[in-house]
């Protein structure tokens, strides 16, 4: 019995130490894997304060926009009185003719030559 109980000890003692070996692997597969989910927690810390801060200036944003959309709203709100005014006091006029010389006789030119000539006459200088 004795002896029996020997081997059984032996045994028991062989698997500890198969047990043992795989719990070292196992531990140090946990704690490599602690280490990288350490880096990429820090990593999506960063990311999130980043991403915060772009939060905050986005808001800042809209409410500029907010603001501005607000303000020009009630500028618009201003003036289309002044427009349809302005709309209705163009209906009221008389149909004017369309063409330039319907209304008013075209000028001819002026011929830079004679400009030249006048010029120089006036200054004195035009037998140089």
């Amino acid at each position: 019995m004795l002896l029996f109980l020997c081997l059984q000890v032996d045994d028991l003692k062989s698997k500890l130490a198969s047990q043992e070996v795989e719990l070292a692997q196992k531990n140090e597969a946990a704690n490599k894997l602690i280490q990288v989910v350490g880096a990429e927690t820090e990593k999506v810390s960063k990311e999130k304060a980043i991403a915060d801060e772009e939060e905050k200036k986005v808001q800042i944003i809209t409410e500029e926009v907010s603001k501005k959309q607000q303000d020009c709203e009630e500028d618009l709100a201003k003036a289309e009185p002044a427009l349809k005014a302005a709309q209705e006091a163009l209906n009221t006029l008389n149909k004017v003719p369309t063409e330039k010389h319907e209304i008013w006789p075209q000028k001819p030119r002026p011929n830079p030559h004679r400009m030249r000539d006048a010029t120089r006459a006036q200054i004195g200088t035009f037998f140089l």
